[in-house]
């Protein structure tokens, strides 16, 4: 699209807004090339040219470079114009494009052209006319367009009547060299510990805002915000070794500064053996011991002493099902108990540098296919009040069923009210009563049926 003569435009090019999520530019539809800075363009474009807002060099992708960078959470995006702070709040925009969407990737040359922005009131008809200063860009959106997850957007000059217009045009940022080092403290310890690293990045003169990731070896260890050109990480050190960190600042654009990424200098912390190892015991439960054909259990190991760290390997006879890492020494495992009958699982709790293997007894599970052909919830009959008795009533099941009971009150399990009466105490009072029967018979899955609540309580 051709400029405009410069006799035309009244206004003049604003400042690129500092709220944008991040810096764009404009380009003409048929070409992609960027329009310079100062450019001037009509209100109604020639045929089959538009505008597209396509990001910063620091933002291009590497197979698509005309798409703005995705963000989580985003579904759909929506061009705009706005007043000036009013670009995250879709209720308040003059005029708006329609809704495309992201699937999971960045806006490619959305169309920014203002009469594109037919939707909405007052219009872009309406804008045109009056002239004045507007936001024009992209909303990424989730919830079908009303909740505005990022804005992109930059600031125009409306020429009232004409409807020419300028656009700011973001202050290209200027390359800052960074400086990354790291320590450790402590730089010697017993296998099983933890060290902690401290990234601190600088620049002449600056201080330096963005990520840093840490490495052990090739291996990332996660990365850390900066705060004040710093940044920690504590790092569990679980093998006799001598171990080597670096760190690497990601770089980052603020504002006109360009910092640009660097990396540390390694440093090595030197782990040795304890002494001797610790002893362990290994524990398994299975929850719920009964199951459907096809139904999952979940496996829970228990480590002692609770502060061993690793992992334990999960087995159905000699089959390892899989593992996990224990944390507050328990760790755990769902899984899917595939024919009837009786299944038994153990768990190992795998030795390391500072603790000894150690495996669990046997934990049985029991997967049915039969089930009840009728089950009946339970009925609660007595007075809703402190000191009478209520008594859970429960019609006969088919086949036959041995029940157990669990009163509530508000919904919570009141502590040791598992019979099939219950005298009611002045903690119950003003609250609701329910009782849940869990219903069962050799080779049937367990049932659990909760009554009505009564009235509350007086």
């Amino acid at each position: 699209m051709a400029p405009v003569a410069t006799t035309a435009f009244a206004a003049t090019e604003p400042t690129f807004p500092s709220t944008s999520d991040a810096p764009i530019y404009l380009v003409d539809g048929n070409d992609n090339i960027q329009y310079a800075a100062g450019t001037e363009l009509p209100w109604n474009p020639p045929l089959n040219a538009h505008i597209s807002a396509v990001p910063a060099l620091d933002y291009l992708g590497s197979d698509e470079p005309y798409r703005l960078p995705y963000v989580a959470g985003a579904e759909q995006f929506i061009t705009f114009i706005s007043d000036p702070g009013h670009e995250r709040a879709r209720a308040d925009w003059k005029a708006y494009g329609v809704l495309w969407s992201l699937n999971g990737k960045g806006a490619l040359l959305p169309n920014v052209n203002p009469t594109y922005q037919y939707n909405g009131l007052p219009g872009q008809a309406a804008l045109k006319t009056t002239g004045g200063t507007y936001s024009l860009g992209v909303a990424y959106v989730k919830d079908t367009g009303q909740t505005v997850v990022a804005a992109y957007f930059t600031a125009i000059n409306v020429d009232p009547t004409v409807g020419t217009w300028k656009f700011a045009t973001p202050v290209p940022a200027t390359d800052v060299a960074t400086t990354t080092a790291l320590t450790a403290n402590p730089t010697s310890l017993t296998a099983g510990g933890s060290t902690t690293l401290t990234a601190t990045v600088s620049a002449t003169g600056k201080t330096v805002a963005g990520d840093v990731e840490f490495f052990e070896g090739s291996t990332s260890l996660g990365s850390a915000t900066l705060a004040n050109g710093a940044a920690t990480k504590s790092v569990p050190v679980a093998t006799a070794a001598v171990h080597t960190y670096t760190v690497k600042f990601l770089g980052k654009t603020v504002g006109s500064d360009k910092f640009l990424a660097s990396t540390s200098a390694a440093v090595t912390v030197t782990a040795t053996a304890p002494a001797s190892k610790q002893s362990t015991t290994t524990s398994l439960s299975a929850s719920p011991t009964s199951v459907a054909t096809g139904a999952k259990t979940t496996l829970t190991a228990t480590v002692t002493p609770s502060a061993a760290t690793g992992n334990v390997q999960f087995f159905e006879g000699t089959k390892l099902l899989g593992s996990g890492s224990v944390s507050g020494g328990k760790a755990s495992l769902a899984v899917t108990v595939g024919s009837a009958g009786s299944h038994s699982y153990t768990a190992k709790f795998v030795a390391n540098d500072t603790h000894n293997e150690s495996t669990s007894a046997v934990a049985k599970v029991t997967a049915i296919s039969k089930k009840f052909t009728k089950a009946v919830k339970p009925t609660i009959s007595g007075t809703a009040k402190v000191g009478k008795k209520l008594t859970a009533k429960v019609k006969a099941w088919s086949p036959k069923a041995t029940f157990k009971y669990q009163w509530f009150a508000g919904g919570k399990a009141i502590k040791a009210a598992t019979k099939s009466t219950y005298k009611l105490t002045k903690s119950q009072k003003g609250k609701k009563i329910t009782v849940k029967v869990t219903g069962s018979a050799t080779g049937y899955v367990s049932v659990s049926l909760t009554s009505k609540a009564t009235a509350k309580v007086t």
